[in-house]
């Protein structure tokens, strides 16, 4: 469901991947932006080049993974709430932040 909204906040941007393991909202999101190319695993999403930035609006338990994975791919993060579900994801979700954000200031 808050995907949906995330998308929302987004739409004037060119949106040019959608992500989703449920094919009936990944093809509803597709339909408002059918430029879009579609996936159903955002690892394979995460290969497509011309991706800037990601949003990350799957359940709760998955945002750590997703965010850091985008990270590592040099793409900047925006994550619904909460970041993480733990101490230790937390640290490692800093950690990538970190590298990322140093990986930048050295042309990158």
């Amino acid at each position: 469901g808050r995907a949906a909204g995330d998308i929302d906040g987004v739409k004037g941007e060119n949106i040019v991947a959608l992500c989703d393991v449920d094919e009936a909202h990944l093809n509803k999101a597709g339909e408002k932006f059918p430029g879009a190319k579609k996936y159903r695993d955002f690892r394979k999403m995460l290969e497509q080049k011309d991706i800037d930035a990601v949003v990350v609006g799957t359940p709760d338990h998955t945002h750590a993974v997703c965010v850091v994975s985008a990270l590592r791919s040099g793409r900047h993060v925006y994550c619904e709430k909460p970041l993480t579900r733990d101490v230790f994801e937390a640290r490692i979700v800093t950690e990538a932040a970190k590298a990322a954000a140093t990986a930048s200031t050295i042309g990158r």
